[in-house]
């Protein structure tokens, strides 16, 4: 979607609403096609509302270009206006275009047709609110779906979209792929502080890119400070595995001597009352951390 359009069609239906119209009846006749769920258009209302009045008029004032389409007005608003003004060479004082016309704004009484940018290989030319589509199968009126593939999120943001912090410079494929796998499952769910975070129904959907990630971060410069191989040879883990079969067996003759078992024991009794925060404690610390998933594996078929 343009920003142009969106915020004429907020224009618009603020007056319908004046006029004595309900917004969930004239809502797809403001927003061409689009079903209405009260929480999802909330949602955006909320962010432009509270969006500096600077980037809504840059954005606007563009009119239908590539540069003014919804989703980066979204990601200037995490990365602030200097990164839009020094990269589009925008003067946010200007009431004019690029190309030095006036910004005309259609109205969207007259049928104009809402767009949104959602370039999947196979898309076509229709465009939707981010966070919507117009799907007559969704059993809740309304298919929430993801307002950009995961290559794109990529490029706008440097934030985890579930847990907030902080993503590594270098994804590996092992991290995307696991993003890929997940991202049909989650729902745009924006705040803040990230406006491109996303929420699924179960932590147990989400962990595995959290921790992910989390290893990536912590455990590949590690790898690389004590010259480590990243090319890890998973050939041979199982054997050495085996070669500290003595350590293994005495941690099973008495496992209060070791510090492994210890900790699983005081997050098992911290989370006694709290089967959420144990489901996300059980994913962060079940793994093998510089070995990845695949030597977890054969880690645990080893033992």
């Amino acid at each position: 979607m343009f920003v142009c359009d969106f915020s004429a069609g907020l224009l618009e239906l603020e007056r319908l609403r004046r006029a004595g119209k309900l917004e969930k009846v004239v809502f797809s006749d403001v927003f061409s096609g689009i079903r209405y769920v009260k929480t999802t258009v909330c949602k955006y209302k909320n962010i432009w509302n509270e969006a500096n009045s600077n980037i809504k008029n840059t954005y606007i004032n563009r009119g239908r270009v590539d540069k003014a389409h919804f989703y980066l007005f979204l990601q200037d608003l995490c990365s602030g206006l200097s990164w839009a003004a020094a990269t589009l060479s925008v003067d946010i004082t200007s009431d004019k275009l690029l190309d030095g016309t006036n910004a005309e704004i259609p109205s969207i009484g007259d049928n104009v047709e809402v767009a949104a940018h959602v370039p999947h290989e196979d898309s076509t030319s229709r465009l939707l609110l981010p966070g919507c589509a117009s799907d007559s199968s969704s059993d809740d009126g309304l298919c929430i779906v993801p307002p950009d593939p995961p290559h794109i999120w990529r490029a706008q943001s440097t934030l985890c979209p579930f847990c907030d912090q902080l993503l590594p410079s270098r994804h590996s494929q092992a991290l995307d792929n696991i993003l890929e796998s997940i991202w049909a499952k989650t729902t745009p769910a924006p705040t803040q502080r990230n406006l491109n975070h996303r929420k699924a129904a179960s932590i147990v959907v989400s962990a595995p890119f959290c921790i992910h990630h989390r290893n990536e971060s912590i455990h590949i410069p590690e790898a690389l400070s004590h010259n480590w191989p990243l090319d890890i040879n998973f050939n041979g883990l199982f054997d050495h595995v085996l070669d500290w079969q003595d350590a293994l067996m005495a941690i099973l003759e008495d496992p209060e001597e070791s510090t492994a078992f210890q900790a699983a024991r005081d997050l098992c009794i911290s989370c006694a009352n709290n089967a959420r925060l144990y489901e996300w404690q059980k994913h962060s610390y079940a793994g093998a951390g510089y070995y990845s998933d695949e030597g977890f594996q054969i880690i645990l078929l080893a033992l």
